[in-house]
C-alpha cells in the first residue's frame, strides 16, 4: 500500500497551475501594452 502525498493531490484536484497561468495572463492583459499603433504612430528612432 502506498503512502498518498496530500499536497500533490490537494493541488491536482484544486487545479492551482491553472489558476496560477490564468493570473498571470490577466495580469500582463491590463498592463500597458509596450507597442505603439504602428501605421499611425512613429516610434522615436522613425
Amino acid at each position: 500500500m502506498t503512502q498518498i502525498d496530500y499536497t500533490r493531490a490537494a493541488k491536482y484536484f484544486l487545479l492551482a497551475d491553472i489558476f496560477k497561468g490564468f493570473a498571470l495572463g490577466l495580469k500582463y492583459f491590463f498592463a500597458p501594452k509596450a507597442t505603439v499603433n504602428y501605421p499611425h504612430e512613429k516610434g522615436p528612432l522613425s
